[in-house]
């Protein structure tokens, strides 16, 4: 008898370390805790949690939970170094430039910025903070992924001035 549908939705709903599959394809172990909800595979939901703490600095979300039978996406730190080689001289440039190299990756995935979860973003100097906001939302425009921006000493360049770190979950494709 074939019992993948019912160990696929199983193995959505079932939340534990102590349920394993076996190499015959049979489940062993103690179910523990059942999730309070479950997806149909490739479904994705992405829920933002906000205390306040968020909205007293800028445009992002505290927390965002996300439900996934679905796809994962994290990239590495970005910086605004283009594809060939160029490396903008100017912050708002290279933060285009990192923004654009972003949506790239996004794309090549099949995701958008809907998908972002989280991004990091490394700065190097405390004076280009004013200039980034403005940037920052073009790309993003009323997506609310987590976010964290620092402000750091240095990057693997002295040249580049900011880096974009990211995570992003979609469904999975048919």
């Amino acid at each position: 008898m074939d019992n993948g549908p019912i160990r696929g939705f199983l193995l959505r709903c079932v939340r534990t370390t102590k349920v394993r599959m076996t190499k015959h394809g049979k489940m062993t172990g103690v179910l523990t805790h059942f999730h309070q909800r479950w997806l149909p595979e490739g479904m994705t939901t992405n829920t933002i949690h906000d205390i306040g703490v968020a909205s007293q600095i800028g445009k992002y979300s505290d927390a965002v939970e996300s439900v996934s039978a679905g796809r994962l996406l994290f990239l590495s730190g970005t910086p605004g170094l283009s594809p060939d080689g160029q490396l903008p001289e100017t912050f708002e440039g290279q933060a285009e430039q990192a923004w654009k190299n972003v949506f790239a990756l996004l794309e090549r995935a099949g995701m958008g910025p809907e998908h972002l979860v989280k991004i990091s973003q490394y700065l190097v100097r405390a004076e280009d903070l004013p200039l980034y906001p403005p940037i920052r939302s073009k790309w993003l425009r009323d997506n609310r992924p987590a976010s964290m921006l620092v402000i750091v000493p240095g990057l693997v360049r002295p040249d580049i001035l900011i880096e974009i770190e990211a995570y992003a979950v979609a469904p999975v494709e048919e």
